[in-house]
């Protein structure tokens, strides 16, 4: 019987280690409870989730460096976003070039941040602009063209 009760003490202790374990990784990692919700109203939403969900879960990913996660959510929120609303599609251009700007990949970013300054210009989005010009200004200076950096600066 004291053999049992050592086992099931041992057992409780050790499951206990673990619920701490998970709950302490949990909270070391904030975006973790934001990725998991906006995940599950993925999963869970009737039929093929809005574009702009898939965006702020792209968003998400980014930020907890899962670059192909990211990668993935922003190609599903372009395509469902290039035939609605532009200034979201011109959004989702611009957060998926700063993805690739982070991961170093300067040839991939720069022909989608320009398709969202041209875009933004388009739709009168001042501070868009102003938001894709200072991207396109830390893509050149990663490609260290110094000149190119400046130049997009200044506007």
């Amino acid at each position: 019987m004291r053999n049992k009760m050592r086992i099931a003490a041992t057992v409780l202790t050790a499951v206990g280690v673990m619920c701490a374990k998970t709950s302490a990784q949990q909270n070391t990692n904030p975006l973790a409870a934001k990725i998991s919700a906006q995940e599950f109203d993925q999963h869970h939403s009737p039929g093929d989730a809005d574009g702009a969900e898939w965006l702020k879960l792209a968003i998400l990913y980014q930020d907890a460096a899962r670059y192909t996660s990211a990668e993935s959510a922003y190609h599903k929120a372009i395509s469902l976003l290039q035939s609605r609303d532009r200034s979201v599609y011109a959004a989702a251009l611009d957060h998926m070039g700063t993805l690739y700007v982070e991961e170093g990949k300067f040839s991939r970013a720069e022909p989608l941040e320009r398709e969202a300054l041209e875009i933004r210009e388009d739709v009168k989005d001042s501070v868009g602009v102003g938001v894709t010009y200072t991207h396109l200004a830390i893509l050149s200076y990663g490609r260290h063209d110094l000149a190119a950096a400046e130049a997009d600066a200044k506007i």
